[in-house]
């Protein structure tokens, strides 16, 4: 094997390697306890990046609150061949599947990493798969300096919801892992941090039968999808002849045409019985460009000429569908609306209930449409939540639809 293979077989087998030496428990559920899961020269590197190339975003509800990163796709450590790429996700897919006896999906693996200072805390809760979350999840602390239990930050894992139900802590320490089961059982939580700071990745992991599940599902739904949809809008011949004005018919899309992604879109929109404003936006959801699909058939100048042809709203919730961030939209945990981060991290956008029941929709419609694109288990999941927290605002065609991508 030539040397640079070599070294780069040791550099992703070190973790794997890591997870296969830990320390398993039960109690008070499933888990593993890695002390140095990564290489020292890699985990210097990951907590050298957070603190220096990291951006970092406030983020707070009812139960806990932290910062999360902002840029993390950016760490040089998340791609190519580095310990936190897609391939070495799998590769820890791998390990942990044989640890736990769980089927792990290799290749859906969630990376988020969180910055907890003082005054920060997480509360206790579990995170229950029957809902579609991860069946899996690894944590991985790293901290700069030394350790002392005054300041704060300890994992704990409880049997229940009070303070005298701590069942098991973790240090906080550098490079120490911790991965455990997620059930109705996995109560955990983070006691406040006092001194320091203290960095995390979170890694989630799904049941392999669950993630090809929601493909096949995907498929099926999709097929079901009318060909009529559009039928059923009022000014539809004008809309296609504004977008086959402006190329959309030329331009490629998830293995298609941009038109017939937009009209398959909106026919799934329309199938779902949402309101006509709502299937107006899907129909021109991605016309000013959207973080994955960078083409634009509209300058942001050009907004004045959609509003006078889809309306008002429409076009309103067309254009918040390209500057707000998805992980925003998803995010929804009841509040009456909240100011959501906008992608070029100019001033954030207000968006109220409506509006946050309308974009998820949109995005559902989005993913479900593109056939040979795969649906990301934590979109699944968020999308569950949003809509379990929407009820009055998501008809029911649409809330049936990821039932059946989650069941």
């Amino acid at each position: 094997m030539p040397d640079s293979l070599a070294g780069l077989a040791t550099h992703l087998s070190a973790a794997p390697d890591a997870i296969a030496a830990g320390t398993l428990g039960a109690h008070p559920y499933p888990h593993l306890i890695v002390e140095r899961l990564f290489a020292d020269g890699d985990a210097r590197a990951l907590l050298d990046w957070l603190l220096s190339g990291a951006t970092w975003w406030r983020q707070e509800r009812d139960f806990y609150s932290h910062d999360s990163c902002d840029n993390l796709e950016d760490c040089p450590l998340v791609r190519g061949d580095g310990v936190l790429s897609p391939a070495a996700r799998g590769g820890l897919a791998k390990a942990l599947s044989a640890r736990f006896g769980i089927p792990l999906d290799g290749q859906y693996v969630s990376l988020c990493a969180h910055r907890m200072r003082p005054g920060h805390g997480i509360g206790v809760h579990t995170d229950d798969p029957i809902l579609g979350t991860e069946y899996l999840r690894l944590l991985v602390t790293l901290r700069d300096g030394g350790f002392d239990d005054a300041d704060g930050g300890h994992f704990c894992m409880m049997t229940g919801h009070e303070p005298d139900c701590v069942a098991a802590i973790a240090r906080p320490l550098h490079n120490l892992a911790i991965a455990f089961a997620l059930s109705e059982k996995s109560l955990h939580a983070v006691n406040d941090v006092m001194n320091g700071e203290r960095f995390s990745l979170v890694l989630g992991f799904w049941h392999a039968d669950q993630v090809s599940n929601a493909q096949a599902r995907k498929a099926d739904l999709r097929a079901e999808r009318s060909e009529d949809g559009l039928a059923r809008i009022d000014g539809a011949d004008a809309f296609l002849a504004e977008l086959k004005g402006r190329g959309a018919h030329r331009t490629p899309h998830s293995g298609a045409s941009l038109l017939s992604h937009l009209v398959g879109v909106a026919s799934l929109l329309s199938d779902w019985t949402c309101r006509d404003t709502v299937v107006r936006a899907g129909l021109f959801h991605s016309v000013y460009g959207t973080g994955s699909f960078h083409t634009r058939l509209y300058a942001e100048w050009e907004r004045e000429s959609l509003r006078a042809l889809i309306g008002d709203e429409a076009e309103r919730l067309a254009w918040l569908f390209s500057v707000v961030r998805f992980n925003e939209i998803y995010k929804y945990a009841g509040e009456d609306g909240f100011m959501a981060r906008r992608r070029d991290a100019t001033e954030p956008e207000w968006l109220s209930i409506q509006d946050i029941a309308d974009l998820n929709l949109i995005a559902l419609a989005n993913a479900l449409e593109q056939g040979d694109t795969a649906f990301e288990p934590g979109s699944l999941f968020e999308l569950k939540q949003a809509f379990a927290k929407l009820t009055g605002y998501i008809p029911s065609n649409a809330r049936r639809v990821v039932e059946a991508l989650t069941a």
